[in-house]
């Protein structure tokens, strides 16, 4: 059911409510205005007729947008950048909402519009969006749209073969029964702490967006399982297991988010490894990238550049096995002559980097020694620039007196496939100097084409590479970081060791014996201190897999494997508690019967939730099986075999989290607008109350000093507290609660606990922050960390955080942004050049080392299949309007009509040699798994490659043939190093292929 179209759009009258929130995707995190108003109201058209209304002062960037925009007049493209937003049909919905007379969640229900649209205040994308963030109002939950019916909305237990409602008393109790007693069953004793819940799995969403993640719901998540439980058995969404995506990025010193947008705009040379950002980090790509190669920020140049500096053309280098739409863009607006696409083999990237680097050491090789100098420099305030680790890295990665240039270069070309001319090139982009003698200054960033792809080496090689660069001088124009996939926002309790050791860590700095021991053995050392929760759960160990705002069958490695061993073990639990009643059920099966209400199901009497628990719980020691929950907003592949479904509400827009866009650390609230629909609860509420309910449980067993007990009491009554205050007063806001105890005063609060903690780029100035600041700030929000907040006493808020954290590090100044918020709502944006100090300075990185990423062959899994003769390297990732798992894309039919099912790209070469052609149906597979799709035959993959998108909201794509291959030092999945062949099975329905393109993107200049 969809809302129909309109052909109009009603803009949000005089008074209307109005909201902040970033977009719901990808890592970027576009600022969007929220309004809400009763329908039958309506804004006209006019200044000073409708709700919307600007107030920034953007100094940093030269934009005044103090006005009200005029819909009377036509918007041309991009208007929004000067305050003049269009508003499409796909940015507004029409649902209902309580009238919150009395507070968030009170009050009648009535029809209102939600408008959500793209804010120009906003310094990330002034007004802009992408194909996912314009069509966001259509995910929003309405009686009257998709969105609406696809939402969970009540508790579902299972009772034989079918998952029935309940009520959140039964859903709580049962759940809450099960984990207490699996802890008491099969916990494991530590001094200190009493039994820890290790037979309990976690499986979550770590960070923002995506329907989960976030600070609040990342502390909440965290107390539960890491503090009260005290699991050690965790996963985040995208790898099996909980630990740190990009470790080797701490440890070669600047950590993974270092720069700024300010930075990408200054660059002289912008590399882009491995992440595809016009399909991926879209506006990041077009508003700052585009601009910076379209010469758009010369002026900014000319302001931060050294007196007599020149400002060059800035040039690009792309890093990618495919032609993407990336660089069709970047040579659309700079022209071919000013792109660099190296188009490497899977899988070899450290040859590349490092190659590149030779180049540079070699043949620039004054201007490394000044930048080695930069850091030497630094060690006069206590900075350590590790002399003998860049030693090292020049001997063995670099091959400086082993093995002569040119054999490095011959060598890369034949292991890379990437000509040496373009090595050179490359090299020379970065390092040869400007006129006058001045050294380019260099932007790089990466993603999931490194992270998931030999992580700690590969990662490491472009430290190392960015290091000699120049890149992580701090300075403006500067950078090297990732790219990530969606928002971040931790904040949590230190997950607890596993049992057999106190200690949980990657391993750093690892030598060459880890990665031989991982070829002859396949065990990942790291495994030791940061377990594998899903090679555990196919060896039968966990006895609750406990599955938070995520789809592992779509999204894990090998994920064909884990389903099936999920599945397996799931029914077992469930046979063992129903079988005998649903076998024992009179009548006569056997005899013809034509009446239909016959084939309705036999409903016998279910159990109570306490006779279910026992149940399960005796099914968990005899059978070997596992008891799944799911909570989600959607139901997911997960939830055909769990045994309960918790329907959570979505924290972008039914309750608040505070999240931060990747790329420059800006922090900002993601508010409530709407209420959830039907029964469905925040995350934070569900644990809670099965927190609460666990405690009750010890108590009515006489048992309530028990340490289980205990530490579920200490982690959870600041909330408990909270909700009562809230249950009486409903204007007391529990998330800010939340937030100022366990986020805001995180140190006083984790020391009660007496446990090590994590709150992203946390400072002393958080203790002034609450949620109700965050809203005053608006889109524009502060950038982490915060080196001063300051509430003056007429209401005026002014916050100060660093721009490019490396550079106070490195530097005797460093840059400053300063948002001030006046008191008639007004705010100005600047950045101040300011003097480093020894505070600042411990808020950011204090050391670089370079350590020697080395190559020499696939990791076992990967070279089996190569090996055993599969043709096709599987290349994966997102694209563009199909987001992660797809869970809200069936909301947007336009969309889901231009994607109805998985592609796969096929380059024109081995469409021929496989008799292919646009429209056919294959069937992709390897000894791990198979999967379907739409053939699109294509140049933009090399032969010998394909590329499948990595979900769709119908099929499990790319992960059906991912393997089990991890990194040995730091856990994180190859899911770019697979190989497959392919075989045609059919063709797609011409209806179909008639609507669908097969046409290549391109670019025309504009």
């Amino acid at each position: 059911m969809v809302y129909p179209r309109m052909g109009r759009v009603p803009l949000p009258p005089k008074g209307a409510q109005h909201y902040t929130t970033m977009c719901q995707f990808c890592n970027v995190g576009c600022g969007y205005d929220v309004y809400v108003w009763p329908a039958g109201a309506e804004g006209s058209p006019e200044p000073g007729g409708h709700g919307i209304e600007y107030k920034i002062v953007d100094e940093a960037y030269g934009r005044n947008l103090v006005k009200q925009p005029d819909f009377t007049k036509e918007h041309v493209g991009l208007s929004a950048e000067e305050g003049e937003p269009w508003i499409s049909e796909a940015m507004v919905v029409k649902t209902i909402r309580r009238t919150w007379e009395r507070g968030r969640g009170t009050g009648g229900w009535r029809e209102v519009y939600v408008a959500q649209i793209p804010s120009p205040e906003c310094p990330i994308n002034w007004g802009n969006h992408s194909v996912r963030g314009g069509t966001q109002a259509e995910r929003i939950w309405s009686p009257w749209n998709i969105a609406g019916e696809r939402r969970l909305t009540k508790p579902l237990v299972r009772f034989g073969g079918r998952l029935e409602p309940v009520s959140w008393e039964y859903a709580i109790d049962l759940v809450a029964r099960v984990v207490k007693g699996v802890i008491d069953k099969w916990g494991i004793e530590r001094p200190g702490w009493g039994k820890e819940g290790h037979a309990v799995f976690a499986h979550r969403m770590d960070h923002g967006g995506g329907g989960g993640g976030g600070m609040i719901f990342n502390t909440v998540v965290g107390l539960f399982f890491f503090y009260g439980v005290r699991t050690a058995f965790a996963r985040i969404h995208n790898r099996p297991f909980f630990g740190p995506e990009n470790p080797a990025a701490g440890d070669a010193g600047p950590g993974a988010m270092n720069t700024s947008y300010h930075d990408l705009r200054l660059a002289d040379t912008i590399i882009l490894w491995g992440n595809n950002p016009y399909s991926t980090a879209t506006v990041m790509f077009v508003k700052h990238v585009l601009d910076n190669l379209r010469g758009a920020t010369k002026a900014e140049k000319q302001r931060w550049f050294n007196p007599g500096e020149p400002v060059i053309d800035s040039r690009i280098i792309i890093v990618d096995p495919r032609r993407t739409e990336t660089v069709e863009a970047a040579e659309a607006a700079a022209g071919k002559d000013r792109v660099l696409h190296l188009q490497v083999k899977p899988g070899t990237d450290i040859v590349l980097a490092n190659a590149i680097a030779r180049v540079i050491y070699e043949r620039y090789g004054d201007v490394v020694e000044e930048f080695v100098n930069h850091y030497r420099s630094a060690a006069g305030w206590g900075f350590n620039w590790d002399e003998e680790g860049f030693q090292k890295y020049v001997s063995e990665a670099l091959q400086v007196g082993k093995k002569t240039l040119d054999e490095v270069l011959t060598e890369a070309e034949s292991i890379t496939g990437v000509p040496r001319d373009k090595i050179e090139l490359a090299a020379k982009w970065i390092a040869e100097r400007k006129e006058g003698g001045y050294p380019k200054r260099v932007w790089l960033m990466y993603e999931k084409g490194i992270i998931w792809n030999q992580n700690y080496r590969s990662i490491y090689s472009l430290f190392d590479l960015c290091m000699i660069a120049g890149a992580t001088r701090g300075l403006p124009g500067c950078g090297c970081q990732r790219q990530g996939g969606h928002q971040e926002g931790f904040a949590s309790p230190a997950p607890p060791p596993p049992p057999w050791t106190d200690e949980r860590h990657h391993i750093a700095y690892p030598d060459k014996s880890l990665y031989d021991e991982y070829y002859n053995t396949k065990y990942p050392r790291a495994d030791f201190y940061m377990p594998t929760t899903d090679f555990r759960l196919a060896n039968g160990e966990g006895k609750v897999l406990w599955v938070i705002d995520m789809d592992n069958y779509r999204l894990a490695p090998n994920s064909q494997r884990l389903k099936a061993v999920v599945g397996d073990r799931a029914w077992r639990v469930t046979r063992y508690v129903f079988a005998e009643a649903y076998a024992n059920v009179g009548g006569k099966e056997s005899e013809p019967n034509y009446d239909p209400n016959a084939l309705e199901p036999v409903i016998t009497t279910p159990p109570s939730s306490r006779e279910y628990a026992e149940k399960v719980l005796q099914a968990l020691e005899e059978t070997g099986g596992l008891f799944v929950i799911v909570e989600d907003i959607y139901p997911t592949f997960m939830v055909e075999d769990a045994h309960v479904v918790l329907p959570a509400a979505f924290n972008n827009g039914e309750w608040p989290d505070v999240r931060m866009g990747v790329h420059e650390r800006r922090f900002r609230i993601a508010d409530a607008w709407l209420d959830p629909p039907g029964e469905a609860k925040p995350d934070w509420w569900i644990l809670a109350n099965v927190a609460k309910r666990i405690v009750e449980l010890y108590e009515e067993e006489g048992r309530g000093g028990d340490p289980v007990a205990e530490r579920f009491r200490k982690a959870f009554k600041p909330i408990w507290d909270a909700m009562e205050a809230n249950a009486r007063d409903p204007t007391v806001e529990v998330e800010n609660e939340i937030f100022k105890t366990y986020i805001a005063n995180a140190d006083e609060a984790y020391s009660r606990l007496g446990v090590h903690w994590e709150v992203q780029y946390w400072t002393p100035e958080f203790k002034k922050l609450d949620l109700n600041i965050l809203r005053k700030l608006r889109t524009i929000g502060t950038v982490l960390p915060i080196t001063k907040l300051d509430v003056k006493p007429d209401g005026t808020i002014e916050v100060r955080g660093v721009v490019n954290i490396m550079e106070p590090a490195l530097n005797d100044t460093y840059r400053e942004e300063v948002v001030v918020v006046k008191p008639d709502g007004t705010i100005v944006r600047r950045i101040e050049v300011v003097p480093s100090n020894e505070t600042v300075r411990s808020y950011v990185p204090g050391h670089l080392k370079p350590w020697p990423a080395v190559w020499d062959k696939y990791p076992p899994y990967v070279d089996e299949l190569i090996r055993k003769g599969y043709k096709y390297w599987v290349v994966n990732g997102r694209y563009n309007a199909i987001w992660q798992t797809g869970y809200a894309d069936p909301n947007v039919v336009e969309i889901m009509a231009r994607h109805p099912m998985n592609i796969v790209q096929v380059n024109p070469e081995d469409a021929a040699k496989e008799g292919l052609e646009n429209g056919d149906i294959v069937v992709i597979y390897n000894d791990y798994g198979s999967t379907t799709a739409m053939v699109w035959v294509t140049r933009v993959v090399a032969p010998g490659t394909i590329f499948l998108i990595m979900a769709h909201p119908k099929a499990v794509g790319a992960n059906a043939v991912t393997t089990p291959s991890v990194d040995p030092a730091a856990q994180n999945p190859d899911y770019k190093l697979t190989l497959a062949n392919l075989r045609k099975i059919g063709r797609a329905d011409e209806t179909i292929i008639k609507k669908v393109t097969f046409k290549d993107i391109r670019f025309a200049v504009r």
